[in-house]
């Protein structure tokens, strides 16, 4: 440990000041370093130089680059990558908190409600891994990491896409990559056809695992443990923990199919099909109280989870915030206020199209409440974004709803903001002196803030507040 840990720190002096180890396991280590360029903690993984040597540098480099594509706020994305003292390793973000593992090591099975919360996070990160053809491969309770706003994936570092030939990633035939406890029959066996419906079947293991308290194949040694996988049904969840809905456990016996044509088809049906079981078992349970549920039941994360997203977003945790209402989001109608708030954080984030689809359920919603300042505040943003977009037609369309909105509100601040939007979208400055004398004094307030010139007298009249 010392050889590695010594090598590691003179090979990135420069860059990192690596400080302590964090963690082990069969393929890597990681250390806690700090980003001497950007002054932030990290996490710098670093591949076993013997696993480095039977896995090949060009394929590790490529992994890592696949991993560095994506973006999810559930993802724990890759910050950098590369080679040094004959070692191999990438940067992360350093998370505070815990791993799953050790969560489960601390408190034994998780509740149903935090087991169901978790594997719908995972179970959305996965689905959009799939959607950009990368499976990880190796999903299990170490590759989670929990902070007090979040839940991550981690770990992508041996994931491939789906629609690599198998001489490309297998320069060792039959090598098997991956922790066998999760590895589906197909993935154990090497088979080069292995696609996304590993990981599925590895998320039913660890979603056992989370209210069992153990893996379904627990204590096996490896050749029995794979024998399992391949031929062997698990205990039912419910004969190991009885207070489980038939609906859940129906969910998780499927993911552990051992066809992988029998299994969920994508992590999104998986996702959706967690939603409808918490609506479901929520709906159940109102019937049997005889009470009508309100609204923040039905959700797993609404409540304490939707209040955390909100302190994340009001100081500016772009990606905390955009996790948290997105999940909450995926099981009940958030408020217009609360999707104002998920379209500002998705913006930040360069989630374009999140951002726009959640704009306009706000503006429905402040349409159907009556206020119409707010719903033109939305369609300004929307109309932004398509200018952005350069979607012109479409950002003209907005804005002539925030105009029809605006009236009666003469001198707001959304009509400097309207005035602005027209200036750069279409009109002339011939246009603007023909009507300059029925301009609003947030128009020249706004070309003020914009460093547009103008004269003395019109800007001693904006000033003043009058015309």
């Amino acid at each position: 440990m010392t050889a590695v840990f010594d090598r590691l720190s003179t090979a990135l002096t420069d860059r990192y000041a690596i400080q302590r180890e964090l963690g082990r396991g069969g393929m890597a280590t990681v250390y806690l370093a700090q980003d001497l360029r950007h002054d932030r903690p990290i996490a710098v993984k670093v591949l076993h130089p013997e696993v480095a040597a039977t896995l090949g540098t060009e394929r590790f480099k490529r992994e890592i680059r696949i991993a560095a594509q994506l973006q999810h706020p559930q993802v724990l994305p890759v910050y950098d990558s590369g080679s040094g003292a004959g070692l191999l390793w990438y940067t992360m973000p350093y998370v505070e908190g815990e791993t799953l593992r050790q969560r489960l090591r601390r408190t034994g099975p998780l509740s149903l409600s935090e087991a169901v919360r978790i594997l719908g996070y995972l179970a959305g990160a996965l689905a959009y891994a799939h959607r950009r053809a990368v499976i990880h491969r190796d999903v299990k309770p170490e590759n989670v990491l929990i902070s007090q706003e979040n839940v991550f994936l981690a770990d992508f570092g041996i994931a491939r896409p789906l629609d690599a030939t198998p001489n490309q990633y297998q320069t060792i035939v039959g090598l098997v990559v991956g922790t066998p406890t999760y590895m589906a029959p197909e993935q154990a066996a090497g088979d080069p056809a292995t696609d996304h419906r590993a990981d599925i079947y590895a998320l039913g293991i660890m979603a056992y695992e989370l209210l069992a308290g153990e893996p379904p194949f627990a204590s096996l040694p490896l050749g029995s443990l794979l024998a399992a996988h391949a031929s062997q049904e698990p205990v039912p969840i419910t004969r190991r923990r009885p207070e489980v809905p038939s609906s859940l456990a129906s969910l998780i016996a499927r993911c552990l199919y051992k066809r992988p044509d029998e299994r969920w088809q994508s992590a999104a049906a998986l996702s959706d099909a967690l939603r409808e079981t918490v609506l479901s078992a929520t709906s159940s349970v109102a019937a049997d109280a005889a009470v009508q549920v309100p609204a923040a039941v039905p959700t797993i994360v609404i409540g304490d989870q939707l209040e955390q997203a909100r302190a994340a977003f009001s100081r500016n945790a772009w990606r905390e915030a955009y996790g948290g209402l997105t999940a909450a989001d995926a099981v009940t109608s958030l408020e217009a206020e609360d999707l104002d708030r998920l379209a500002e954080a998705a913006w930040w984030l360069s989630e374009g199209t999140a951002c726009i689809r959640a704009r306009e359920r706000a503006y429905r919603q402040y349409l159907q409440r009556g206020e119409r300042r707010a719903a033109a505040s939305v369609a300004l943003a929307l109309a932004e974004d398509h200018f952005h977009r350069l979607a012109r037609s479409v950002g003209q369309g907005w804005l002539r709803r925030a105009e029809r909105h605006l009236k009666g509100f003469d001198d707001v601040p959304e009509r400097g903001w309207l005035y602005r939007l027209r200036l750069r979208s279409h009109w002339s400055w011939n246009t603007i002196r023909r009507r300059r004398w029925s301009m609003p004094i947030g128009f020249w307030r706004s070309l003020d803030e914009l460093g547009i010139p103008i004269s003395k007298h019109w800007r001693s009249r904006t000033e003043a507040g009058f015309w």
